[in-house]
């Protein structure tokens, strides 16, 4: 049993593949083995020592390194390559921007010149031809007057009040009465009355509340008017409202200019 053992090992380590086993040489000699009770069994032991000798497949890792490289390569060219074609595209339209504004300058000069002069410049153009032509019939420019302004005179605004004279040689008769109890007066309207109206309209706020005056031409002339009414009443308690106030302020700093 041991010599056939010994042949079988012998053919396996002299074949020319002795990786690969022939399977009915190896069933045969299991079978032998068997028959003769023998329990040492080599061959089997023998053919997974060859097995575990196979090595495994490798992977290769260089081509794994270039099929990277290659495709990191290839999305750089991508992202590169795209503001190429945006710059070309820019540089292809400024280029043909100053075409296109250099031909429409040619239209647009072609067009005025195509166009007739306009009736206006004609009409200039021929009228200094004619001044050259004759020159001694130019017509000098007419002298242009300044007109003269109207000034209008100035509308007095003052209310006057209707008086009744008393027929005597009264001198405050003749002068007009302003009427300075009723509205407030301006500084430009006191300024068109007189020193006489002024006093006689500074009196008569006094006379509105019924004051007798001591001046007998003032007491005649106030005593026939109709809205007269004497009293009592002292100078300094006279109640006089603001715009008779006012009125008095502003006649006096008048009579005192």
């Amino acid at each position: 049993m041991s010599k056939e053992l010994e042949e079988i090992d012998r053919q396996q380590r002299n074949s020319e593949h002795p990786q690969h086993i022939d399977n009915t040489v190896f069933a045969h000699s299991i079978e032998q083995a068997l028959d003769t009770g023998s329990g040492n069994i080599d061959t089997p032991l023998l053919a997974q020592e060859e097995i575990e000798d196979e090595e495994p497949p490798r992977v290769n890792l260089t081509a794994v390194i270039c099929t990277a490289i290659v495709a990191v390569c290839a999305t750089i060219i991508l992202l590169v390559a795209h503001p190429w074609k945006n710059s070309d595209q820019q540089i292809q339209s400024s280029a043909t921007h100053p075409d296109t504004v250099v031909r429409n300058k040619e239209n647009q000069q072609a067009v005025a010149k195509a166009e007739p002069p306009k009736k206006d410049e004609q009409a200039a153009k021929s009228e200094q031809q004619k001044q050259q032509e004759n020159p001694s019939k130019v017509e000098p420019a007419q002298k242009v007057e300044p007109k003269s302004e109207t000034v209008k005179p100035q509308v007095s605004t003052l209310p006057i009040l209707k008086t009744t004279k008393t027929g005597t040689g009264n001198p405050y008769n003749s002068i007009r009465l302003i009427d300075a109890s009723s509205r407030k007066l301006t500084i430009s309207e006191t300024e068109q009355m007189s020193k006489a109206e002024l006093a006689l309209a500074r009196n008569a706020i006094y006379a509105r509340h019924g004051y007798q005056f001591n001046n007998p031409d003032l007491k005649e002339f106030f005593a026939k008017q109709s809205w007269f009414k004497p009293s009592d009443v002292k100078i300094d308690a006279i109640p006089f409202t603001e715009i008779e106030l006012d009125n008095i302020r502003i006649i006096k700093a008048q009579e005192n200019k």
